[in-house]
């Protein structure tokens, strides 16, 4: 599907030109400072927003600690299956939200570094 991507560098700019509202953590951890954020607006109207927090290092290196977001703007229902099988992912803890009348999942994942 066509998708257009954008890279940020500065919060301000994610809220001005994502399409829905920004969500981020009331609580960052001390040293974790902001590094990107990044806008996937796909064809069918659907869009992801990641934003990450990372401490300074080499990518590599297992032990950058790091925090990364995404929320998704989607007309298509978000289950908890989906969330498993699409990603193949293990979660460490998942809750059932409700936003604007539409039911879907925050979860947390384990992650490791790209190689």
């Amino acid at each position: 599907m066509p998708v257009q991507n954008l890279e940020f560098t500065d919060l301000s700019a994610v809220r001005k030109f994502a399409r829905f509202p920004i969500w981020l953590p009331e609580f960052v951890p001390k040293g974790l400072p902001f590094y990107h954020a990044y806008i996937s607006d796909y064809a069918d109207g659907s869009e992801n927003v990641r934003v990450v927090y990372m401490e300074l290092g080499n990518l590599p290196d297992a032990d950058i600690k790091s925090l990364d977001i995404l929320m998704i703007s989607t007309d298509q229902p978000v289950t908890l299956d989906s969330i498993t099988h699409q990603f193949r992912t293990i979660l460490i803890h998942d809750r059932r939200v409700q936003v604007r009348a539409q039911t879907g999942y925050s979860y947390w994942t384990a992650s490791s570094p790209a190689r």
